[in-house]
């Protein structure tokens, strides 16, 4: 089922709790699903029986399991949560979520709302429950995997555009562009993304004041596929990651999936909180610092300039790379935000993930990866032994909205 951390100074209850907890709300374990027997997880996991009983108990009392006499326990229906008093229930405390996922269902779409849980979700598939996996909690699974296409008027969600007010941003026809480019759909095309695109991002880096050569871009499946790529790329069991407390929800999924160390930071006005990250680099430095300087999710803060020059000041000091996400940064309406802390970048230190999603074409996927030297090298290895590079259809298409009308 899962792996537990007997080193850790959680709890074995806890850890189980947290685990099945996680795999509920994200909708991997649907309403009614039968969990593993007590004597079946205990030898499973090698834990006493008592240990697996008070995870369950602890289950029961969130109000996302139901234990049946006779029967066994059973993932809960929605809308039976109970919230534990002083507990963030989805992601433990110092740990928050992102505004960008649905808080709609606790547990994920269930496959039958109305399915009596002592009923097992397919009795012959229960057997896979006994399979060890490496999944982290998955927050943006109950998401993604429900499609919430025209289920209302007007979307106000921040992660995608609306349809109804992005035509203006599109080509005058997606026809030509594919017309143009139909040899894309024929050939792979560079690992490291079409030579084309990665030329307009460029340039499009350059007027907002960060200065880099199309040899130095990368282009990934969106964010989430970069940041991934980083952690699979330089994070390992027990490395230590820093993150803004809150944060993003997708990013802490990917590095507990690397086995990291998550350390939160405070934030303040001006953003990451220095003065308790140099506290945490003196007792044990971190791997990777992640960051969202502008507009920073879920809080919105914008880092100062001040802020981001001393945090890549500390970042050098300590030896640390630094993942700067700008997700939100061309969601502004005003003029006065801070350059990217990439463009004080001297030494390669900082790994910047640039997201086009938020103002066009969010179905296509595409981001950009800028880095340096062999931090850069590797990341293009790393996403080779992902997917061989992105599909170059959809890199044609962001690259005809980018190109400015007169061309």
């Amino acid at each position: 089922m899962f792996h537990i951390q007997r080193k850790s100074s959680t709890p074995l209850t806890e850890q189980i709790r947290q685990e099945f907890s996680d795999r509920i709300r994200s909708g991997i374990l649907q309403s009614g699903t039968q969990l593993p027997s007590v004597r079946t997880l205990a030898d499973t996991l090698n834990v006493s029986l008592v240990t697996v009983v008070n995870a369950y108990r602890l289950l029961e009392h969130e109000g996302i399991a139901e234990k049946i006499q006779g029967k066994g326990t059973f993932v809960g229906r929605p809308g039976g949560r109970r919230p534990m008093n002083g507990y963030n229930q989805d992601q433990g405390p110092n740990q928050h979520q992102g505004p960008n996922q649905d808080q709609g269902h606790a547990y994920g779409q269930p496959a039958d709302p109305g399915r009596d849980p002592s009923h097992k979700a397919g009795s012959d598939l229960d057997w896979q429950l006994a399979l060890a996996d490496y999944l982290p909690r998955a927050a943006m699974f109950g998401q993604r995997s429900r499609s919430h296409f025209n289920e209302v008027p007007f979307k106000m969600s921040m992660a995608s555009l609306n349809p109804d007010v992005s035509t203006d941003s599109l080509p005058e026809s997606f026809y030509h562009v594919l017309q143009d480019t139909a040899i894309l759909l024929s050939e792979y095309g560079p690992i490291a993304g079409m030579e084309s695109l990665r030329g307009e991002i460029a340039s499009y880096l350059r007027e907002r004041g960060l200065r880099t050569h199309v040899d130095d871009i990368l282009i990934t499946n969106g964010v989430q596929q970069a940041i991934d790529i980083v952690a699979r790329t330089f994070v390992g069991p027990g490395d230590v990651v820093a993150v803004e407390a809150p944060t993003y929800a997708g990013a802490i999924d990917v590095f507990r999936a690397r086995g990291a160390v998550l350390v939160s930071i405070p934030m303040d006005d001006e953003g990451m909180r220095l003065d308790l990250l140099t506290k945490q680099c003196d007792k044990v430095p971190p791997k990777i610092i992640y960051t969202m300087p502008t507009f920073q999710n879920p809080t919105g803060i914008v880092m100062s300039a001040r802020r981001r020059a001393q945090l890549l000041d500390l970042a050098e000091s300590y030896h640390c790379l630094l993942v700067e996400d700008d997700s939100f940064a061309d969601c502004s309406f005003v003029d006065s935000i801070p350059t990217p802390i990439k463009s004080l970048d001297k030494r390669g230190h900082v790994i910047y993930l640039k997201g086009f999603s938020k103002v066009f074409l969010s179905g296509c996927r595409v981001a950009a990866v800028v880095s340096s030297g062999s931090v850069h090298h590797r990341l293009v290895a790393a996403k080779s032994v992902s997917d061989l590079g992105s599909p170059m259809i959809t890199q044609a298409l962001v690259h005809a909205c980018m190109l400015p009308p007169t061309r």
